[in-house]
């Protein structure tokens, strides 16, 4: 049987969760995905170097949880809850790989795009 993450887990892959999210949006509206953390950490009203402590080592404590909960317009106690499973996680740097090929795929014509579905046909096979 599975064992049930302690909460100080839950809040941090939920708290990565958000940081994806933050970035896949930054990315899809055009801006570069350099100092992602940074702005995060704005949005967040939080020092970069505080973010950067909560994401790795130190636990969130219930008064940042709330503080990330209310800047990312989440309902009280939402970081501290299982959201996803936790082993289907992505590989880092996935999602920004993904928002890149779906904003150049969009970018296309119609016979670019079917170049790149060739390419990317070719690749996988």
């Amino acid at each position: 049987m599975p064992q049930t993450p302690d909460m100080h887990t839950v809040r941090r892959e939920n708290l990565l969760a958000l940081i994806r999210e933050f970035a896949q949006a930054r990315i899809a509206s055009g801006e570069q995905s350099n100092g992602t953390e940074r702005a995060f950490a704005e949005h967040l009203q939080m020092s970069k170097s505080l973010l950067s402590h909560i994401k790795s080592t130190r636990p969130i404590s219930d008064a940042i949880a709330q503080q990330i909960e209310a800047h990312c317009k989440k309902s009280s106690g939402w970081l501290s809850l299982v959201h996803t499973k936790t082993d289907v996680r992505p590989a880092p740097g996935e999602e920004v790989f993904v928002a890149q090929v779906r904003a150049v795929y969009r970018a296309l014509d119609r016979d670019g795009r079917a170049r790149l579905k060739r390419e990317f046909q070719r690749i996988a096979s």
